[in-house]
């Protein structure tokens, strides 16, 4: 760890923006509820409009294709594991406006 820079949440996060090939640890999972593609309205382009849900999350373990991290035309593939909260039903509220402050610095 370099003393000049703390470990802390706001210096990984800035980490994260600088370093195009960096990734979370932790992942979302969606549930896609409805999916319209809407070239019509669009002159042409292809494009989808999707309504979705976040019904989980989920440790990522390893990418399985990393040479698509900066490739937007395909899903990256993960290995990956159900993450649960271990503070369920814990008042969480002040580290939440932390960490909310801290994304907003960014």
């Amino acid at each position: 760890q370099n003393p000049d820079k703390p470990d802390t949440l706001g210096n990984k996060l800035k980490s994260l923006k600088s370093s195009p090939k960096s990734i979370a640890e932790v992942g979302v999972v969606f549930y896609v509820e409805e999916f319209n593609k809407v070239d019509e309205e669009t002159e042409g382009v292809i494009k989808y409009v999707c309504k979705h849900r976040v019904i989980g999350r989920v440790k990522i373990h390893k990418i399985l294709n990393p040479r698509y991290l900066q490739d937007r035309n395909t899903y990256l593939r993960a290995v990956v594991e159900d993450f649960k909260d271990d503070d369920e039903g814990a008042d969480c509220m002040d580290e939440e406006v932390k960490l909310s402050n801290t994304f907003r610095k960014v």
